[in-house]
């Protein structure tokens, strides 16, 4: 188990905390190597593809190169509701042209409260999917990265390519934003 340790913003992982449940929405290159990187911190992984290409070569794990290197286990979930269910995170890894439909889309499939995460910011999503959850009641966590951490491409065999990784992340969001280091730290 793993534990969180914040100091100032930076967040930093103990073993006493328990693995995450991270549900990945997009399956693009990007969210493939945000898979794999919640992987190789130890999470439990579930990655959907709205139209499911990018989930094809996913036979359980994705093979990595480059600044991440490894096998990493990934579940592929059929469809929104199933990769959503049960997940403590949402990684929103989807192009910024799908977002103003699939915010709609992402509130409706949700049952219970979790963090989410938009990876790129892609606009005004993060925003509304936060005023979206509000009308529920509660204090939606949501947050935004405003770069992606990884650099990556898509391999021909199905694997990913990450050519560079950032040493240092910045989250914009709600109140409870910062705990979101965790999916990444």
């Amino acid at each position: 188990m793993r534990r969180a340790v914040q100091r100032g913003s930076v967040v930093t992982m103990s073993p006493a905390d328990p693995p995450l449940r991270v549900a990945v929405l997009g399956a693009g290159p990007h969210g493939t190597a945000m898979a794999a990187l919640a992987s190789a911190r130890g999470h439990d992984v579930v990655i959907w593809s709205p139209r499911g290409g990018g989930t094809r070569h996913i036979l359980g794990h994705v093979v990595t190169r480059g600044a991440l290197a490894g096998r990493w286990p990934l579940r592929v979930a059929a469809d929104l509701g199933r990769a959503v269910e049960g997940a403590d995170v949402l990684l929103v890894c989807l192009p910024a042209r799908l977002l103003p439909v699939a915010v709609q889309r992402i509130a409706a499939a949700l049952r219970g409260d979790p963090a989410i995460l938009f990876a790129p910011a892609g606009g005004l999503a993060a925003a509304l999917m936060a005023e979206t959850l509000a009308h529920r009641g509660g204090i939606p966590r949501v947050a935004a990265l405003p770069v992606l951490p990884l650099t990556a491409r898509r391999d021909s065999d199905g694997g990913v390519s990450i050519r560079a990784a950032r040493p240092r992340l910045w989250i914009a969001g709600q109140p409870g934003a910062p705990a979101m280091g965790r999916l990444l730290g």
